[in-house]
């Protein structure tokens, strides 16, 4: 049984679609539907639900892509590899990310490439666009602060960041003799990285067991200028770590709200499956070696 006719099955299992696995494998839609087709007179049983908005796998397509996937695809970046160790690298690598978080781990992603001819294209933008990014093949890969749920996408957790609760001094002062918790902090005004204070709520929840009921004075959608705004006026923030800790060292901000355990992990993601050439492979390995080795948390 050919490598290329499971791996061609995996595509459209992963896309639900003969004609986006086309694209991915860079064949044409026929030669697609032939493999899996032989496929399934191999194997004596239909594999899809063909309609005219897609393909919907049968209970024995779900058997089979639990049994292979992890082997077809290990066999397919082993191959891709080998490729790897004997062709130039080069080209043009397109990464999704977050803009602040490229802004601290950017030179260290940049630094694995310049023993190559692999030139950088990064995007940025938020979730949404992230993922939009990987589903129709803008990306190679992205950094993400969650992992795609769909089994067309591949993910490895390679850092994370805690929550710091962060002042200006004279907020540190107003607040001096009273306790910090989410009562006395809603007396203060503060700054935000979205009207929903997804970070804000998340450090309160944890910490003060509360929640943040009050309008944030200021909304700034760039945690690099929520920092900056907390750091010249007087109000208070939360903000990663990663981003934080300058402020901190400084003297800019002042933390004053207990350290959180949680730690927030954020992932390499891909595409699974094609195309797997030898720029992208490389490409994986180096950004999840260049984050990992260098303590990206």
């Amino acid at each position: 049984m050919a490598f290329d006719r499971l791996h061609t099955f995996l595509e459209v299992y992963r896309r639900l679609s003969m004609g986006r696995a086309a694209e991915a494998l860079a064949l044409t839609q026929p030669a697609v539907s032939n493999q899996i087709s032989s496929l399934e007179q191999e194997f004596g049983f239909p594999l899809f639900v063909r309609s005219r908005s897609g393909v919907r796998p049968t209970p024995a397509a779900d058997s089979l892509a639990r049994d292979i996937a992890e082997h077809v695809d290990a066999l397919g970046q082993t191959l891709a590899e080998r490729r790897t160790r004997s062709t130039a690298l080069s080209g043009l690598l397109h990464i999704g990310t977050p803009a602040e978080l490229f802004s601290s781990v950017g030179p260290r992603i940049v630094g694995a490439f310049l023993g190559t001819d692999i030139r950088i294209q990064a995007h940025f933008g938020g979730r949404a666009f992230l993922r939009q990014g990987l589903e129709d093949g803008s990306f190679d890969l992205a950094l993400m602060a969650s992992s795609p749920p769909e089994r067309r996408f591949g993910s490895e957790r390679v850092g994370g960041e805690r929550l710091l609760l962060l002042a200006h001094p004279q907020i540190r002062d107003a607040l001096r003799g009273r306790k910090v918790d989410a009562q006395a902090l809603q007396t203060v005004p503060f700054v935000a990285y979205n009207a929903e204070l997804s970070l804000i709520r998340q450090y309160f929840l944890e910490a003060f067991q509360g929640t943040c009921q009050k309008a944030a004075r200021i909304v700034v959608p760039d945690l690099r200028n929520v920092l900056a705004i907390a750091a010249e006026l007087p109000m208070w923030t939360v903000a990663p770590d990663y981003l934080a800790l300058p402020y901190v060292a400084s003297g800019r901000l002042v933390e004053i709200g207990p350290a959180l355990t949680a730690v927030n992990p954020f992932y390499l993601v891909w595409p699974k499956g094609a195309p797997r050439t030898s720029r992208t492979m490389f490409a994986r390995r180096a950004v999840k070696d260049a984050l990992i080795s260098t303590g990206s948390r």
